[in-house]
This record gives structure tokens, sequence and C-alpha cells, in this order.
């Protein structure tokens, strides 16, 4: 797998990649990239350093999926916008005298929006690695990544999988073959007319049974209920009466018993108070003046004495607040902690665990990733950029923290602490 690289420049975000190989008879798929913007796959352009070929990929606002999955489940929708665009990619290779071996079918190098509405790969002039091969160990890592509560989604992936591995047929008939995409993509959703209409279609008899039934089984518990109601009204109205007397008194016992119970904790936590107010009066007092050393260690000596309780720490001594980020402005309801873990900073509310909510803020925007070797900050493609210090952060670049770091997400300030 190429080696890749990433910079970025006020508010666009490329990937490189250093070409190896001699890919001189690539000239003309160079060229197409050159003067035409190819669907579904990522701007490109060529550039030399060094003597060396070099290609620059626009990768402005969007995520590789490796990085999308990390956070996100693959389900049958997800997969199947995945195979659809990679479809419509290996069709736009032949209408552009591209070849599908040199698409790209790493994680690493499939990008999308956040949303993943919008799948962009990746052509890498003289690659020349078996389109079929790629995608059999790309299908064995969405497998790895599926949901697999999703019986639609399951059914999708391992029916493509069989297709191109087993049957040894190549990708592009399967994906063009009209007929087996309809196939292996309407298993949850086209059904036949007869299948709909089978519940519909049924004779009028078939469901007199089940209303009829219906009605049979609820008389009996009606006439039971009526029974019961009136061999409760022909009781005598001595024993009615002496019942409702015993319900009564068993209710105003209980309520006497919680109304006591009331009164114990409320009396306890006005003693409490009255005392907590007493000890302070003291202690306020007696700092007031000033005595002399032997004086101040006798009285503390006496008081203890005449309390009789041990001194109690009201708020106990804690370890300084670790992974803390302070935000630099007024409202100190934007304070957030990181734990132990990963945590997505962003305006999102849904999609991040920290939401700020700023419009200049992308939706999912940075990542804090706490470990034993300290805590990493990771700015996640976003739009106005994440800087530590003033210094902006490249994407997939992972920046170690220090005390009084400051952070900047979208020109919202953080210190680190």
């Amino acid at each position: 797998m190429p080696k890749a690289e990433y910079i970025r420049k006020i508010n666009k975000s490329s990937m490189i990649i250093m070409q190896e190989k001699d890919c001189s008879n690539e000239r003309e798929s160079m060229e197409m990239f050159h003067y035409n913007e190819i669907p579904y796959f990522l701007k490109m352009e060529k550039q030399r350093q060094d003597s060396n070929l070099q290609f620059q990929y626009d990768i402005t606002g969007k995520r590789s999926l490796g990085q999308l999955l990390e956070y996100k489940q693959l389900n049958y929708a997800v997969l199947q916008k995945i195979l659809k665009s990679l479809d419509q990619a290996c069709m736009q290779t032949e209408d552009f005298m591209l070849t599908e071996n040199d698409i790209l079918l790493e994680p690493d190098f499939v990008f999308s929006d956040h949303n993943m509405e919008h799948m962009c790969y990746c052509y890498f002039p003289g690659n020349q690695t078996d389109i079929c091969r790629q995608f059999e160990r790309f299908m064995e890592y969405l497998l790895r990544q599926l949901d697999h509560t999703d019986d639609a989604a399951m059914k999708l992936a391992y029916g493509v999988y069989q297709k191109v591995v087993q049957e040894c047929v190549s990708l592009h008939d399967v994906l063009e073959d009209e007929g087996q995409l309809q196939e292996l993509y309407q298993v949850p959703v086209n059904k036949t007319a007869h299948d709909y209409q089978a519940p519909v279609n049924k004779e009028p008899h078939d469901y007199q049974i089940p209303v009829q039934k219906a009605a049979h089984d609820y008389q009996v518990p009606d006439q039971k209920a009526a029974h019961d109601y009136q061999a409760s009204v022909n009781k005598e109205p001595y024993a009615v009466q002496d019942e409702v007397r015993i319900s009564d008194a068993m209710e105003q016992s209980s309520l006497k018993e919680d109304t006591l119970k009331i009164k114990q904790k409320e009396s306890l936590r006005q003693q409490a108070a009255e005392k907590l107010k007493r000890m302070l009066k003291k202690k306020i007092y007696t700092n007031r003046v000033i005595y002399p050393e032997e004086n101040t260690v006798f009285e503390a000596e006496e008081e203890e004495l005449i309390c009789g309780n041990p001194t109690v720490c009201l708020v106990p001594e804690t370890d300084e607040v670790q992974n803390q980020f302070v935000y630099q402005g007024a409202d100190r309801s934007r304070d957030f902690r990181c734990t132990q873990g990963k945590m997505l900073l962003g305006s999102d509310v849904v999609e991040t665990d920290i939401c700020i909510p700023f419009p200049m803020v992308s939706r999912v925007h940075a990542r804090v990733e706490v470990d034993r070797k300290g805590t990493f900050l990771e700015d996640l493609n976003s739009t106005n950029g994440t800087h530590v210090n003033g210094e902006l952060l490249q994407y997939r670049e992972k920046r170690m923290l220090q005390k009084g770091d400051m952070i900047s997400l979208a020109g919202e300030c953080y210190s680190f602490h």
C-alpha cells in the first residue's frame, strides 16, 4: 500500500502520494484528470519534487472511509452506496479510457463526506494491482465493520462477496449485471405483487373466524365480571362497611408513619444545620482574634475536648483535575473534561460527545484520545481547522497535549490543564 502525506493550507486539504514506479506510459490518464473532473474520483494533479513524481488529491471537507467507520456503523444503506458508487467509478474508467487496476481500494484511500452520501475513490496511475484481489480484501474489511444486526446488510455483503470470490466472477460483471444488481439490492425492498397481495386477498371467512372468536372470548370475562359485581352488591351492608373502615384505618396508619418519618428526617437535618452554623461561627470569630501561638494550640485542644467529637472534613481533598479544557471566555459552561478513551468534538449534538455550538465549528471537528501515554488531539479534516499554540494541525496528525497548551477550534479557544 502506498504511503500518503497530508497537507493543509488555510481551507484546503490535500493528500500526497509519492510514485515509486515508472509510470511514463500513464501520461494519457494523467491528462484525463488534468483536463476533466471525473465523477466518483478525487481531483488529482501531478507535480514533481526532487526529480520524483507525486500525485496530489483534493480531500477538502472529506474523510477517509477507515476513519468514518471508527464511529459510524456500516448498515445496509451505507453499504449499498459504497457498492453503487464503486460500480459507477468502474464505469467511468471505461468512459475516460482508464484502467480499473489503478483504483486504490483501501479504506484510507476511499473518501466521503460526513453523511457518507458521496463516495470518492483515489486513482493512482501505475498502481496496476488486480482489482478483483483488491475488492476481495476490501469486502473482507467491510464484513468486519458490518452491523451484524442488520439482516439486509448481511445478505447484501455476503451475496456480493460470494459472487466475486467463490464463483470467480469479475467485479465489473457482478456490478454491471443489471439483473444481478436488482437481485442483490432489492432483496429487502422490492417484493413481488403476489407477495403484497397474499395477506390482502383472503377469503371473508378467514377474517370472520378471529372476529367471532374475539367476541365469544370477551363475553366470558364480561359475564364473570358481572357475576362478581353482583356478588359484591349482594353482600351484607355491615360487612361492606367493616371492610371500608379497615381499609381506611390502614391508610391512615400508613400516612401517620410516613409523616413521622418525614418529621424525624427534617428534625435531623435542622439539628445538623444548626450544629454546622455554630461550628462556623466559632471558627470565624476565633480566627479574627490574634492569639499567641501557645494559647492558640491550647484553645484548639480545649475546643476539641468541649465538642467531644473528632474533626470532620466536609469537603475531602481531591487530586488536581486532569484533562480539563477551559474555555477562554465568560461562559464557564463551555468547559469540558475528557476521560479515558476517545471523544468527538463538534457542533453536531447527535454525532459528537462534546458539543461546541458555534457556526464556524464543523459538525464533527476534532477528536481527543486519552491513553497511558497522554492526551492526544486530532483534527478530523474540519473546514476551519484546529490549532495548537497557533500551529495548524494536519489531517490525521495526532498532537500530544501539554499543560498550558492553547487550543483553537475554528477560533473558539480553550486552555488545556
